[in-house]
């Protein structure tokens, strides 16, 4: 993730500081001697300019904002004063988090759901002493960035609206995500007149693990509405742009969600389809390891909780790939003993496995699906994973295998649970 720095040197002075409570905003004096802290904020290597204005607040170990400062524009220089002892710095930059009323309860709030312009925060521990004080502060996105096209609309059609959610609602200072809101965007007809787009919002990140999108429209015939599920949660630091094309001859909609990474984090891809009489927001049906579905489910989503890693369309089977990672010595307690909820029964891949998972998902892809899913990810580059009953492991960055008398490998255990697929109409 791209990543912004601040640099700070300490001097001393003889003044007082304020102090603001985290919960109340009140004045207070101090009388002992504080020291100018000054702020310089510049850019990384990236090349993404850091959004303003910057504010910065320093807390101390009671938990009060002792002192804050805000900055406009990147050459402006400004100062703290803090009295000697710990501090932790809070800085959180852009036009939105300028705006919010922050000393109310030390939160921005996306008071519509979602807003105009990105947010970066970041927080640092600096030690104030009687010698001069370096610190770099990195600040990064907290929040996820989100556009939607829409293709091939009828003509007849004169307003379209998304509705995406459920994403939390507040930021506090210490980043601890709380409330829960949705963002509805209106879209744009085009010049062509069948092309619909949207603005760019920004949304803090997803509540569940699960992301709804609901497609409404009013035309001449009447009103239209399509909810489909993406199975992650929107993530701090991705730029999301839906693509979707309207199918008149098949009377249904087909959703491509390209995540492309604009200066931002790793890219995904994921696909939707929905029609007028289909709803894949509904929880499949599981009877042992029998899915009773609607349709197939996309390799990358969440199916009922579980991650779909490979589908075999001809043959209605699949595989769901462990939430849950372990060392090699751990691998016959782990398939003896690990579930998901009431879905027992996970096994060791064989190698064929992970070459089919491979064949449908990169490394990236799988470990960003991981990451949304349950906070986990693949080491890609140095790690390989035990298969073959522990006689082989399989590397996602090469897409070979190796004996297990290589020891110069670091070896994890992931586990699959083969499925089946009862279409249900």
């Amino acid at each position: 993730m791209k990543s912004f720095f601040l640099s700070f040197s300490v001097l001393l002075l003889f003044t007082a500081c304020q102090q603001i409570d985290l919960g109340d905003y009140t004045n207070t004096s101090s009388n002992d001697d504080t020291y100018e802290v000054n702020i310089t904020s510049k850019s990384g290597e990236s090349g993404v300019e850091l959004p303003y204005p910057l504010t910065v607040y320093a807390v101390n170990e009671e938990g009060l904002v002792v002192s804050y400062v805000k900055t406009s524009e990147s050459s402006a220089t400004n100062s703290l004063s803090l009295s000697s002892g710990e501090y932790t710095l809070y800085a959180v930059a852009g036009a939105d988090a300028g705006d919010s009323d922050i000393f109310d309860e030390n939160v921005i709030i996306a008071e519509k759901g979602y807003f105009d312009a990105p947010i970066m925060q970041g927080k640092t521990n600096i030690s104030v002493e009687e010698d001069d004080v370096d610190a770099d502060l990195s600040l990064s996105y907290a929040v996820a960035a989100v556009d939607v096209t829409l293709n091939e609309i009828p003509t007849d059609v004169n307003t379209i609206t998304v509705t995406i959610g459920k994403q939390y609602q507040t930021m506090p200072l210490d980043k601890k995500y709380t409330g829960e809101t949705s963002a509805t965007i209106d879209l744009t007809k085009q010049s062509d007149g069948t092309t619909w787009k949207s603005n760019t919002i920004y949304v803090f990140p997803g509540t569940s693990s699960n992301t709804t999108l609901t497609i409404s429209s009013t035309s001449d015939s009447g009103e239209s509405s399509y909810t489909i599920t993406y199975g992650s949660a929107l993530v701090a630091g991705k730029p999301y742009h839906f693509k979707g094309t309207y199918k008149s001859l098949e009377k249904n909609m087909s959703i491509t969600c390209n995540i492309a990474a604009n200066g931002w984090d790793e890219a995904i891809e994921s696909s939707f389809d929905f029609g007028e009489d289909y709803n894949n927001t509904q929880a499949p049906e599981v009877v042992g390891d029998i899915f009773k579905v609607s349709s197939l489910p996309n390799v990358g989503t969440l199916l009922d909780g579980h991650i779909v890693a490979y589908v075999d369309a001809e043959n209605n089977t699949g595989l769901l790939f462990s939430k849950k990672e372990w060392e090699k010595a751990k691998w016959t307690t782990a398939v003896s003993s690990y579930s998901e909820g009431e879905l027992t029964g996970w096994s060791l891949p064989t190698l064929s496995q992970y070459q089919n998972i491979r064949s449908k998902l990169s490394g990236v892809e799988l470990s960003s699906i991981l990451v949304s899913a349950s906070g986990t990810k693949l080491n890609i580059g140095n790690d390989y994973y035990v298969c073959d009953e522990a006689e082989n492991a399989y590397s996602f960055q090469s897409n070979n295998s190796v004996s297990l008398t290589n020891n110069q490998k670091g070896y994890k255990v992931r586990l699959v649970k083969p499925i089946t697929f009862k279409i249900q109409q």
